[in-house]
């Protein structure tokens, strides 16, 4: 009996040292994480590789707390790898401990970011969208150029907070080629295990980078966005139930509240936001500027919360089914950076059996920034301008200016055989029943913040 206490003993003394030990293990990760400055904690293992000669090796690991509050695991291991190799095991650990820490760091930054003001009318639903098999799946696809890190941070950081992201397949980040300190590649894939950074050598431009970072998804829905927004309670519910209960040639808009000037990452938050009016968009005949109207100006008996039809739309902000956007085709590739993609966008979709509502249950915040931040070429837009006017416009197009008109289009024959193809109504028909005061209404265009200050 002495000898089998003796040997009971031999045997949980081990498993209650390694117990111990893991313990400690924990210990210095939990302190990695809470601390409040950057550090770095170094541990040495014994390898224990049979194909390795000589004394044993050291297999040292780091838990780095960068100043961003990203956690991060590094480790390395000398020597070759073998099957079976007790560093697998390790490596398995090492994932599990990098896990918990970027499981533990995002929870942190989503819980302390400040959400927006809820801005939704009260007729809309606090709810949620109610979860199906046939609840469709969503691809985010936001091309960047020139951005500062901390609104995209913001932007991932407030999609995570308000968005079930059990739908969403990816988030499809274009870095249009960016030099080197404002990539973010590393960083914008840390923030979420949804995030893909899809690189541009060279610049394209942000139309073709929506067609690039489109390309390939499998989702059913696609949602263009860009990285200077941040979202409301209920955004994607909203867009969401309306794109479910509508036919599949709908392609919707949520209403885009502001974020005011400048956007600087230590703005107060009470100063940050504002909301914008029930508005309609439209655009200016000679210039084809995007401008904003006043939906009550259109239709007095509009009810909020409502949906409404609009005859244009932004052009960065839109979701479409995705097998619509195909059909449609997608953008002009033959366009150059950007303007007057929307434009053509929005006579395409109405005149080529869709429609266009914004949906005012769902609400995104966007920075209508005064300056860029990177070169753009007016002739650029003049020349995408014209191309629209070209294929879409019909005998209309005598209205459009003359700086517009006299730039060189290129070759437009591949968008007037889609035209033929998809068999879209005339122009005719898109001011006689989408937007009758495009001719009457010739006044200046007027830009979101405009319209909310007046």
């Amino acid at each position: 009996m002495l000898l089998a206490k003796s040997l009971s003993f031999s045997y949980v003394r081990p498993i209650m040292l390694i117990a111990l030990l893991a313990c400690a293990l924990c210990c210095e990760v939990t302190e990695a994480v809470t601390a409040s400055t950057s550090k770095t904690i170094v541990r040495s293992h014994k390898h224990e590789g049979k194909a390795q000669s000589g004394p044993a090796q050291a297999t040292p690991s780091t838990v780095q707390v960068h100043s961003d509050g990203a956690v991060r695991l590094h480790s390395w291991r000398p020597g070759v790898k073998v099957a079976g190799d007790p560093q697998d095991a390790y490596a398995s650990r090492a994932s599990s401990f990098q896990q918990a820490l970027d499981t533990r760091s995002r929870d942190a930054r989503i819980s302390s970011f400040q959400q927006p003001p809820d801005y939704r009318p009260e007729q809309c639903s606090r709810q949620g969208l109610p979860h199906t098999h046939k609840t469709p799946t969503v691809t985010i696809v936001v091309p960047y150029l020139m951005e500062e890190w901390h609104r995209m941070s913001n932007f991932v950081t407030s999609l995570e907070q308000v968005t079930d992201m059990s739908i969403v397949d990816e988030v499809r980040f274009v870095d249009d080629g960016n030099p080197e300190e404002h990539r973010f590649k590393d960083q914008l894939m840390g923030l979420s295990p949804k995030v893909v950074v899809i690189r541009n050598k060279e610049r394209s431009g942000l139309i073709r980078s929506k067609v690039i970072g489109a390309k390939g998804a499998k989702s059913d829905i696609l949602i263009f966005l860009e990285p200077h927004c941040v979202f409301g309670a209920g955004w994607l519910d909203a867009i969401l139930d309306r794109m479910t209960s509508t036919p599949k040639s709908t392609v919707v808009v949520p209403a885009l509240d502001l974020i005011n000037e400048p956007y600087t990452s230590n703005m107060s938050w009470k100063d940050l936001y504002g909301q914008a009016g029930p508005n309609i968009g439209t655009f200016d005949l000679p210039t084809m500027v995007f401008k904003w109207s006043d939906l009550r100006r259109h239709n007095a008996s509009y009810q909020d919360g409502d949906p409404f039809a609009t005859p244009a739309m932004p052009g960065g902000i839109f979701a479409i089914w995705r097998s619509f956007w195909q059909h449609t085709g997608e953008y002009d590739s033959k366009m150059t950076e950007w303007g007057g993609e929307h434009i053509e966008m929005s006579v395409r979709l109405w005149t080529c059996g869709g429609r266009i509502e914004i949906v005012p249950c769902s609400r995104v915040f966007h920075w209508f920034r005064k300056s860029r931040p990177y070169v753009f070429h007016g002739e650029a837009n003049d020349r995408n301008s014209k191309r629209a006017a070209l294929v879409w416009f019909d005998s209309y197009i005598s209205e459009v200016s003359p700086r517009v008109m006299s730039v060189d289009a290129g070759d437009v024959s591949e968008r007037v055989a889609l035209r033929k193809e998809l068999a879209c109504k005339p122009f005719q028909w898109y001011i006689d029943n989408v937007c009758p005061e495009l001719l009457d209404d010739m006044s200046r265009p007027v830009s979101l913040v405009e319209l909310n200050a007046a």
